[in-house]
């Protein structure tokens, strides 16, 4: 089973408010957020606002596209 992701909107007062639900075999996963020009060169990356499932650890990370972030999770 492959991740699928849906875009939303996040209410962000700093400019990251395109976000991304993530959701493995229709459970929620985590929340992405894309960052915003205040993160000067990770601007466009996904940061993990959330995360909801025992498969990932949550660390900090940034990830360039969804790709990156769906080999990171290694499903």
């Amino acid at each position: 089973m492959t991740l699928s992701f849906h875009p939303v909107t996040l209410d962000q007062n700093y400019g990251d408010a395109e976000g991304m639900l993530v959701y493995h075999s229709d459970r929620l996963m985590a929340v992405l957020a894309r960052l915003g020009s205040l993160h000067d060169n990770l601007a466009g990356c996904w940061f993990i606002e959330a995360s909801f499932s025992p498969r990932m650890i949550h660390t900090p990370a940034t990830f360039q596209s969804l790709a990156d972030f769906e080999a990171w999770v290694g499903i």
